[in-house]
């Protein structure tokens, strides 16, 4: 899940005096060293690497494309300002931020060079724990609103509350991330394999867990909300609609994240030497870093599909439905314009 220095060096066991002044600092290096094989490596091997950087770079360029295309359509529909999206609208950021973070670590590491500016770890570390947050709060809003407090939803929650929230998160993202990038090695395979297996576990493990029991709590309210008739048709398409876009975005973060921690515990067991030194090991690891960065460009993708398609669309249908309100009955139309989400 969380991406790893590790996950992308053929190269650790050779580094220059300034390439190691530089690990935990934000300084850029003044030169790109050229890369130096390890033993029993070949040219030709070392151009199949580079191709896996290549398209990593390429998936960090579509995601960081598709980000912004799908933010810049969340602000046409002012989706912010909706209390349920607004989580969804940070997390469309937090997508796009991160990938020019690991765009650039790639081209350092695609350069042979170890010593990556500080902020490009920080930015990785606090995006994949935002990411998480952020997916357990859309699921705990749904909680809210059809289970602990449906009718006092719309006075209780508010874009404003939301936002310090999201705030909270953020710090509490970024703290984390500056502490891991500022005692991140590049010596110890062992720890850095095993700290981000644990936290890859516990974050996934901990968001999966809240989001199944909130969705069948929120799957038993259904039926027993008591709210006004179109009130609650709207809530329950609303909240149907968001569970299954999220559910799905969960789902693609397990399945692209996952494979990465367990692989990196299976090489900080592994003897010295034995590790990414190999080429085989080091192929399958960055095969699977390009499968996590995967994720950056199927979440927008699956909101887009899921909830902005629907809210494009639904200008035409309810100027349709008005239309042939109109030319039919008063009251129609005015359980028409109720309903609305």
């Amino acid at each position: 899940m969380e991406p790893t220095t590790e996950d992308a060096l053929p190269f650790k066991f050779e580094t220059t005096q300034e390439d190691l002044r530089f690990i935990n600092q934000t300084e850029k290096p003044q030169t790109f060293h050229p890369p130096a094989l390890p033993p029993g490596w070949t040219n030709e091997q070392f151009h199949k690497l580079l191709i896996l950087y290549e398209i990593r770079m390429v998936l960090c360029g579509i995601g960081l494309l598709a980000n912004s295309l799908i933010l810049l359509l969340q602000l046409k529909l002012k989706t912010f300002k909706k209390p349920q999206l607004i989580f969804a609208f940070t997390l469309t950021a937090t997508d796009g931020i991160v990938c020019p973070a690991v765009f650039m670590q790639t081209y350092y590491y695609r350069n042979n060079v170890l010593s990556v500016p500080l902020l490009y770890h920080v930015i990785t570390f606090a995006t994949t724990i935002m990411s998480l947050l952020l997916i357990t709060a859309v699921a705990c809003d749904r909680y809210l609103a059809l289970c602990a407090i449906p009718l006092k939803y719309k006075l209780w929650v508010n874009s404003r509350r939301y936002t310090f929230v999201i705030i909270v998160m953020c710090a509490l993202s970024t703290g984390y991330g500056w502490l891991f990038g500022w005692f991140f090695t590049f010596e110890n395979d062992f720890s850095t394999g095993l700290r981000t297996f644990i936290v890859s576990i516990i974050l996934i493990g901990t968001t999966t867990i809240i989001y199944i029991f909130v969705y069948f709590s929120v799957s038993r309210s259904l039926k027993k909300l008591s709210l006004p008739t179109a009130i609650k048709n709207a809530r329950i398409r609303q909240t149907r609609r968001l569970m299954f876009a999220f559910a799905l975005i969960l789902g693609t973060n397990v399945i692209c994240s996952m494979p990465q921690p367990l692989f990196g515990l299976y090489i900080a067991f592994q003897p010295i030497g034995q590790g990414y030194l190999l080429f085989k090991n080091n192929v399958i690891s960055n095969l699977l870093y390009n499968v996590q960065c995967l994720n950056f460009t199927l979440n927008p993708v699956i909101y887009w599909w899921q909830v902005l398609l629907r809210d494009l669309s639904l200008p035409c249908r309810r100027n349709n439905t008005r239309l042939k309100a109109n030319s039919s009955s008063p009251i129609q139309e005015v359980a028409t314009v109720t309903s609305q989400d």
